[in-house]
C-alpha cells in the first residue's frame, strides 16, 4: 500500500484528506491518554481544531501502550486501510474485542506516528 504523505501542515501540525461516507475533510490528531486505565486515546480533529471524532474506543485495557480498539461502529471499517496508509501503524489481524453489538479491531500504532502527531 502506498503511504499518504500530509496535505497541509498548520503551526507544526500535520492533517491528512479523509474520505468517510463520500464527504472529504482535512483532518489532524490529538494524542492522550484514558484516564480510568492509560489507554492510549487517538481523536480526530478539523483544520480549525473542532473535535471531528474518536478514533479509539476505551473497552478494556491494552497489553500494549501502543495499541487500541478503533471505533469503526461509528468511523465505518474503511478508518483502518486510511490510518495504514498514513503510516500510523497496523491492524492486529484476528485480534478484536466485542462490546455490545460491534466488533473492534485491535490496531498497533507505531512509535514514530505517536511521536509525530503527538
Amino acid at each position: 500500500m502506498r503511504k499518504i504523505k500530509p496535505v497541509k501542515y498548520i503551526s507544526g501540525k500535520k492533517y491528512y484528506a479523509l474520505t468517510l461516507n463520500g464527504t472529504t475533510s482535512l483532518i489532524g490528531f490529538v494524542v492522550d491518554s484514558y484516564s480510568n486505565n492509560d489507554n492510549l486515546y487517538l481523536g480526530l480533529v478539523t483544520e480549525t481544531g473542532e473535535p471531528y471524532a474518536d478514533v479509539t474506543t476505551n473497552i478494556e485495557w491494552m497489553a500494549d501502550p501502543d495499541w487500541a480498539c478503533i471505533d469503526v461502529n461509528n468511523l465505518t471499517p474503511a478508518i483502518l486501510p486510511w490510518l495504514e496508509s498514513i503510516g500510523a501503524g497496523r491492524v492486529l489481524e484476528g485480534r478484536h474485542i466485542h462490546s455490545g453489538w460491534c466488533d473492534y479491531p485491535m490496531f498497533a500504532f507505531s512509535d514514530k506516528f505517536l511521536d509525530d502527531i503527538g
